[in-house]
């Protein structure tokens, strides 16, 4: 089926999302890299809200996969320029929580979105918000102090 087929598509996009944007976090900097995988999820997520288009499954999915894949590579890097190996384990263990917390609403809330509205843009735009401010913080980041992943 056509749902399948995507969500395989999605699926191979987010294995190759991992080698691609592992690749473009070490060219320019993970946090430059994730906010292009934040706009690249969002713009998905916006072509999604309008099933209508003819065809734009098979544009979004693998456009998601590729995005959503960045995720777990340069989270991982992220942390290690900023805090270091030292203290990777804590950061990511509590990290975690909220990942966990976000999986467990999540599909509740989308969910509740289509047993009350007959739609998931809610949750859609909900996403993009949700990553508007990510992109905001990365962007508020700054430079790491210390080059951890080079040693110096």
């Amino acid at each position: 089926t056509a749902a399948a087929t995507a969500m395989s598509i999605l699926a191979l996009g987010g294995m190759g999302g991992k080698v691609v944007f592992g690749i473009l976090g070490e060219k320019i900097t993970a946090k430059n890299a994730m906010i292009v995988s934040f706009v690249g999820l969002s713009f998905a997520l916006l072509l999604a809200a309008n099933p209508s288009i003819p065809g734009i499954i098979w544009f979004c999915s693998p456009l998601w996969g590729l995005c959503m894949g960045a995720f777990g590579t340069l989270t991982n890097m992220i942390v290690q320029d900023y805090f270091g190996l030292k203290s990777f384990a804590s950061i990511m263990g509590v990290a975690g929580y909220g990942t966990a917390i976000s999986f467990g609403i999540g599909p509740i809330l989308s969910g509740l979105s289509f047993d009350h509205l007959d739609s998931y843009r809610p949750m859609f735009y909900g996403t993009i918000a949700v990553m508007a401010i990510g992109i905001f913080a990365l962007k508020a980041m700054g430079t790491p102090e210390k080059n951890y992943m080079s040693g110096e």
